[in-house]
This record gives structure tokens, C-alpha cells and sequence, in this order.
């Protein structure tokens, strides 16, 4: 498995999870991310109305042009 780096998304508002990818808020944005770029670890415990750090990779993080930590 490739090692990724992490980009940390910090008031995080979940929207919407599909089967594929995660409705967010974040920064005053609403968008899609594929839960193949978020953190395995998180996935599983995503629910809508949560708001938390998102784990994302920085692939992801840089395509969208989302600043974290």
C-alpha cells in the first residue's frame, strides 16, 4: 500500500455520506470528496451532522485547494 501524506481538515460539518464519496462544509464551501481520499481509519465512522477533523490525502487536499494542517 502506498504511504500517503495527510492533510488534517479541521470544523468539519458532514453533510451527506454516500457510498462513494462524503458531502462536507468546510471553509464556507460545500463539496464532494471520494472516501478514497480520506483516512481509512475515519471513513467508517462518518455520520452526517458530525463535525470534526477530516484526515484527507494531499493529493486530494491540493486538487480541491484546501488548506490544513
Amino acid at each position: 500500500m502506498a504511504t500517503n501524506n495527510w492533510v488534517h481538515l479541521d470544523d468539519v460539518t458532514v453533510l451527506e455520506v454516500r457510498d462513494k464519496s462524503v458531502k462536507v462544509r468546510y471553509d464556507g464551501q460545500e463539496l464532494f470528496l471520494p472516501l478514497s481520499q480520506i483516512d481509512p481509519d475515519i471513513v467508517a465512522s462518518l455520520a452526517a451532522g458530525d463535525v470534526r477533523t477530516l484526515t484527507i490525502t494531499e493529493w486530494i487536499a491540493n486538487e480541491r485547494g484546501l488548506d490544513g494542517d
